[in-house]
């Protein structure tokens, strides 16, 4: 296990093959504070598992806090607030009546 200090002085690589090891999905995209913080919550999440192991996978609800703390939005939730796309049909305008054109004869 990893403490916080220990992973603040790692390396960026460093980080990567402990992430890899950790089968931490997207670990090449993140930045070095992310996966500082991803490995910590894993860690957190397999020792949970091990005292109270149940089939359902625990959360990474920390890892999760962070980025929001972050101002940084989980994918999955931005992608649930989209609202739905418009349709391609074109609105239909009002009609507009036009007055005659009065003729003038002289």
């Amino acid at each position: 296990m990893y403490s916080i200090s220990q992973s603040n002085e790692m390396l960026l690589n460093e980080l990567k093959d402990v992430a890899e090891a950790m089968n931490i999905r997207g670990f090449r995209r993140m930045n070095k504070q992310e996966l500082v913080y991803r490995i910590l919550d894993e860690q957190a999440v397999a020792k949970k598992q091990q005292e109270d192991p149940s089939p359902e996978r625990i959360e990474t609800s920390l890892y999760k806090a962070d980025k929001k703390f972050n101002g940084q939005d989980d994918p999955a939730e931005k992608a649930a607030q989209k609202p739905a796309p418009k349709s391609r049909e074109p609105e239909a305008k009002p009609a507009t009546i036009r007055e005659p054109e009065k003729l003038h004869l002289k």
